[in-house]
């Protein structure tokens, strides 16, 4: 925790500062009891394996999406 609240604070700049650990701490800490009500609720719908494994594809989703994204979006800044 503390060491990437350090990193992220050195490399955003000072006028940013603010405004990105803000949304750090709500990212971090406000939605993890959101995740665990989610995960609570699929957990005794299907049980906690199952449960898990769902979870578990939603995140490697939502991941390749977002590094699919980011290349898109790198190759397109790039051509600019």
């Amino acid at each position: 925790g503390d060491v990437y609240k350090r990193q992220v604070q050195e490399d955003v700049p000072d006028e940013l500062r603010g405004r990105v650990m803000a949304v750090y701490s709500l990212v971090f800490n406000g939605l993890m009891p959101v995740g665990g009500y989610a995960l609570g609720n699929l957990a005794a719908f299907f049980g906690g394996f199952q449960a898990v494994r769902i979870n578990a594809l939603i995140a490697l989703t939502l991941s390749l999406l977002i590094f699919v994204w980011s290349q898109v979006d790198r190759r397109r800044r790039t051509r600019i």
